[in-house]
């Protein structure tokens, strides 16, 4: 590992695993799929330029949205038909909400939703973006392997996912990083690995923690009962942009990845 400086000079983004091994079911395939991260129904789709997020001489065009060559068709498949639909619907619902009349900040709001499918539709695109075998042959990522491979695993107590309002357009990846923030008098994710993917119109960071925090996120795991449906809440409250990832927030950015691994996308029109 080391520090992430605002300084640091890559010479490129990578987007596919070079291994050819899928990153969810870990078999070796002569071809990869292509997987959208996020999924198509979430808006993801049309001409995108991605870049480093701290190197501005790095862009990148990509015509068909943010996608990575890292997962097998099979698997692909699974995330499509187990729980990507969960996902585009309560990204919609939150995004109606936002945009309707009834929005007022501050206010927390109920979704109905399934909170074990949401929260394994987060960790299988999750995932996907990882690009060396550095971020793959951890116990955290056999952790979520394991949690989205089996549908009816409800057993989050070592994989926690928080989530809030990102009212901006943009999609941000951050993946695999280890934190320590003091925001308010109080850690906001504890010294832990953690992985955040950030796109209108809401944020989740993925943490590998058996202890709950306290932090001004709500937690989605927590909501999960089995594989039900239930309510679970949003404050419609704007962070800044580049919270918590910003060099600003505190001691963060100790990277397991050296291959360019903070991205930001912009959709050009």
């Amino acid at each position: 590992m080391r520090n992430n400086q605002k300084h640091m000079k890559n010479k490129s983004i990578r987007f596919s695993n070079k291994l050819k091994r899928c990153n969810i079911c870990s078999l070796v395939f002569e071809k990869l799929s292509e997987d959208h991260v996020p999924p198509k129904c979430c808006g993801n789709s049309g001409n995108m330029l991605m870049s480093s997020y701290y190197e501005e001489d790095v862009n990148i065009n990509r015509r068909k949205g943010s996608t990575f060559i890292t997962i097998c068709s099979e698997c692909n498949t699974f995330l499509g038909k187990n729980y990507d639909s969960v996902l585009g619907t309560f990204v919609n619902d939150v995004k109606m909400m936002m945009e309707s009349h009834l929005y007022y900040p501050f206010i927390a709001f109920k979704f109905a939703t399934n909170p074990l499918r949401l929260s394994k539709a987060i960790l299988g695109h999750a995932l996907a973006t990882m690009v060396d075998k550095e971020l793959l042959d951890i116990d955290f990522t056999r952790e979520v392997q394991n949690l989205v491979l089996n549908v009816s695993n409800s057993d989050f107590s070592k994989v926690r996912i928080y989530y809030w309002c990102f009212p901006f357009r943009d999609l941000t990846i951050i993946k695999n990083n280890i934190t320590s923030l003091n925001i308010h008098g109080y850690e906001v994710f504890g010294r832990n690995l953690y992985h955040i993917i950030k796109f209108y119109p809401i944020a989740f960071a993925i943490v590998y923690a058996e202890h709950p925090f306290e932090c001004q996120f709500d937690e989605l795991t927590k909501y999960i009962n089995g594989d039900n449906r239930c309510n679970v809440n949003m404050t419609i409250t704007a962070l800044p942009f580049d919270y918590p990832e910003g060099l600003r927030w505190g001691n963060m950015n100790l990277r397991l990845d050296n291959s360019n691994d903070l991205i930001i996308t912009k959709k050009v029109k």
